[in-house]
Parts: structure tokens; sequence; C-alpha cells
């Protein structure tokens, strides 16, 4: 039987068949839905690839935009135990926090 892929779709098969000779391949059940299957079942036959090459791809697109998303921030909780504000400190006041926070540190 005699099939026609592209380059690409060649280079894909033949890293894939040296992965699996190296021992770098590992075989997963997933489930999907069934129309998603279909899509990529006829995807895969028009492109003239496979289902693995197509998954395989999709992934690797899929994480590299992951990784490349950065993290929402979030502030470290740097609060410690004590009482809130001590009486007489006027949280308006900066001149006075200022000179609390520098307090025998020269400042």
């Amino acid at each position: 039987m005699v099939t026609h892929m592209t380059t690409k779709t060649a280079v894909r098969e033949l890293e894939r068949a040296e992965a699996e000779r190296a021992g770098d391949t590992v075989k997963t059940t997933i489930n999907l839905p069934r129309g998603l299957l279909d899509e990529a079942r006829r995807t895969a036959h028009e492109e003239q690839t496979t289902l693995r090459s197509l998954f395989e791809s999709g992934l690797r697109r899929e994480l590299q935009a992951r990784a490349k998303t950065p993290r929402p921030f979030k502030l470290e909780d740097g609060s410690f135990r004590g009482e809130g504000v001590q009486p007489g400190i006027d949280l308006r006041d900066w001149d006075q926090i200022r000179s609390l926070i520098y307090e025998g540190r020269g400042g």
C-alpha cells in the first residue's frame, strides 16, 4: 500500500519512530467526546497524517502557549500576629509612620 505524505508529516513520523526505538514513548488512554475524535480523524485524513501526530502537535502547542502565559501575580501574606494598629498611630500621618519605621535605625 502506497500512501502520500507531506514532508512535514514524514519528518514527524520519522521522529516518532526514532523516539519509539529509543524507548522515549509511553502508551496512555484518554476519553474524548465522540465529536471531537471524529473531527480529529477527518482532519488527520485530510492532512494525510496520523491521529497520534495530530494529538502530539496539538498538545505541544497548548503546553507552549500555557508556558508563555504568565501566572497572575499573587502577593504573599506578609502579615504577622498582633493586634492591628497600635493606639496613638494615625495611618494618615506618613511622617509619624516613617519615624516609627526608622526609629533606632539612624533614619
